[in-house]
């Protein structure tokens, strides 16, 4: 099963260029046609509550997808994790003092995380580039997923960060959480859902 597949190229083309008109004004490190994908992918749902990211940095990919989020599904709730060690949150701090509707700011690193959340329906994990830290990542992430969540893994081809595919893939045959999407052109972008 790959849900990406049952995607319109016309869907997939307009996030991608979302994307790239995005780039012109914040910092999306993601592939337009990897992001893109998993963007055309959740815009078809309109039953989110919450959406969790871990791994925010400077939130460009964390706006846009609340961004694309709140068009069918206005009170959804958005949590962005991270430490703040890469950048700092640099361009993250000043957009989220601006105090937006239904944002919630988690800054803990992966293996300190057990805080209470809402049950999340769909979640990016982009922070963790170690086997043991997407792991944790996943562990938490999975802890607070409502059944039919799906949880969305950057940077599973990476060859910078054999970890996080690898991690990936052992989750998949080890739980009963298994691959539903996945496309590479640059990183590498995996989803996993829950199948009994």
């Amino acid at each position: 099963m790959n849900l990406f597949e049952t995607l319109s190229e016309e869907s997939i083309q307009k996030y991608a260029d979302r994307i790239i008109k995005a780039r012109e004004s914040d910092l999306l490190i993601q592939s337009p046609q990897e992001l893109g994908r998993w963007l055309a992918l959740i815009s078809l749902r309109d039953d989110v509550n919450v959406y969790m990211e871990i791994g925010t940095s400077a939130g460009g990919t964390f706006r846009l997808t609340r961004e694309v989020l709140l068009e069918k599904n206005p009170g959804v709730m958005c949590i962005a994790v991270d430490d703040g060690s890469d950048v700092g949150f640099r361009d993250f701090l000043p957009w989220y003092n601006t105090n937006p509707n239904n944002v919630i700011l988690i800054q803990k690193d992966i293996d300190g995380l057990n805080e209470s959340i809402p049950p999340v329906d769909l979640c990016l994990l982009d922070a963790a580039h170690t086997y043991e830290l997407t792991k944790a990542a996943f562990q938490y992430a999975a802890a607070n997923m409502f059944t039919n969540g799906l949880i969305a893994f950057h940077d599973t081809t990476e060859s910078r960060c054999p970890g996080v595919g690898q991690a990936v893939e052992d989750i998949s045959n080890t739980t009963d959480w298994k691959r539903v999407a996945h496309f590479s052109n640059q990183f590498g972008f995996t989803v996993l859902g829950k199948i009994e």
